[in-house]
C-alpha cells in the first residue's frame, strides 16, 4: 500500500501555525514495479489539478516510486523521509554488529541531538554540499575509532564506507539545505 499525503499551504493549523497535512489518494498494489508507481503519479495528475505544480515530495526511498516521481514531477524536489533513513542507518549499524545504545553516537553525528536544552547539529543539518563533504570527512576517524572500540581493534571499519556510498543521495534529498529550498 502506498498512501499519499499533502499539505495545503493556503491553510494554517491553529495549534502550531503550520499547514495541516491531509491524506490523499492511496494505491493498493501487489508489486513495487516502476509501472505501478507511474500509474499512481499519472492518476494523481489527472484527478488532482493542483498536483501538477508539486513543490516537493517525500518518499521512503523506494526506487520505482522515486523514478516515477522524477518523471511525472520533474520540477519537484524529491526528498527522502528522515525517519525511514534513520531506520536504514540503524539496520546498517546492526548488520555491522553495533546494536542498541551503542548506535547513539553515530545517530547523533548524523541527525543531531539535544543536550541540556541545546541542539547540536548533525551531518544532515548542513546547508551546502561543500559543508556536507567536510563534515563527513571529519567523521571518518571518529566513526572508525568508535567502531573498533565497540567491536575489536582488528575490525575493519565499514560504517563510514556505507555512509560515503549514500553521500550523493543525502546531499540531494536529506540535508537541511535541500529541505529549505523545497519550502515548508
Amino acid at each position: 500500500m502506498t498512501p499519499t499525503t499533502y499539505k495545503n499551504l493556503l491553510l494554517e493549523n491553529v495549534r502550531d501555525g503550520k499547514p495541516p497535512v491531509f491524506i490523499g489518494p492511496t494505491l493498493v498494489h501487489m508489486t513495487r514495479r516502476y509501472s505501478v508507481y507511474c500509474h499512481l503519479a499519472s492518476k494523481l495528475k489527472e484527478v488532482e489539478l493542483g498536483v501538477s505544480d508539486l513543490r516537493a515530495s517525500v518518499t521512503d526511498g523506494e526506487p520505482g516510486l522515486m523514478k516515477a516521481w522524477k518523471v511525472f514531477y520533474l520540477e519537484s524536489y524529491q526528498l527522502r523521509c528522515a525517519k525511514h533513513f534513520t531506520e536504514n542507518v540503524k539496520d546498517e549499524l546492526k548488520s555491522i554488529g553495533i546494536k542498541g545504545e551503542a548506535q547513539r553516537d553515530f545517530l547523533n553525528a548524523i541527525f543531531g541531538f539535544v543536550e541540556d536544552e541545546v541542539y547540536h547539529e548533525g551531518l544532515l543539518n548542513v546547508k551546502d554540499d561543500q559543508s556536507f563533504d567536510a563534515v563527513l570527512a571529519c567523521l571518518e576517524p571518529e566513526w572508525n575509532k568508535k567502531e573498533r572500540e565497540l567491536l575489536t581493534e582488528k575490525h575493519d571499519p565499514k560504517f563510514f564506507n556505507w555512509m560515503s556510498k549514500k553521500a550523493a543521495m543525502m546531499k540531494e534529498s536529506l540535508t537541511a539545505g535541500v529541505r529549505l529550498k523545497a519550502g515548508p
